[in-house]
């Protein structure tokens, strides 16, 4: 099936609380190879050849270094320095909209056909989505205190298997001037 799909609230909601908070790689598979305290790690050495590729592509090498992190774009949860949607309702609609956007639609397109099992072998593929708003909605710019009208956002996705999308952000980048 995929993930290029039309998307309501609740599906949008529901790929957001999945990648707050959580390391992307933790996800992918379970995991029977790795020791609870290398699970932990966030970098796990692992044997590699001459091109520093590992020579097991599949080995665990750690959670990564980064979490999905739409809260940081929300006003009550903001941090420093980004910009922010006005509250999570805000932030749902645009997200929404963006992935239902021509715009959205094609790069899931695109993420379908890059990694259409969503597995390991390509979670290196990551798609960030550009699409200007179709609806009216409001945030803050980046150090702003000033509400403002929002004009596009950006949505970066992957995907966790076949047809399950993990939106590891999601924020307001243009707004009204």
């Amino acid at each position: 099936m995929g993930v290029k799909k039309l998307y309501g609230l609740a599906d949008v909601k529901s790929a957001i609380d999945m990648a707050n908070n959580h390391y992307y790689r933790t996800f992918l598979r379970v995991r029977s190879d790795v020791s609870n305290e290398d699970f932990g790690q966030l970098r796990v050495r692992v044997p590699r050849d001459a091109s520093n590729n590992p020579i097991d592509p599949m080995a665990w090498q750690g959670r990564g270094s980064d979490v999905g992190h739409a809260f940081r774009h929300v006003q009550e949860t903001a941090t420093a320095g980004k910009s922010t949607y006005e509250n999570e309702q805000e932030m749902l609609r645009c997200t929404c909209d963006a992935l239902n956007s021509h715009t959205g639609q094609q790069k899931l397109g695109d993420l379908d056909n890059a990694n259409p099992s969503g597995d390991e072998h390509g979670m290196g593929v990551n798609r960030k989505i550009v699409a200007p708003l179709r609806i009216c909605s409001y945030g803050y710019p980046t150090g702003s205190t000033v509400k403002k009208r929002i004009r596009s956002v950006v949505v970066e996705v992957m995907k966790l298997g076949s047809d399950t999308l993990w939106i590891h952000s999601t924020y307001p980048n243009r707004f009204e001037t």
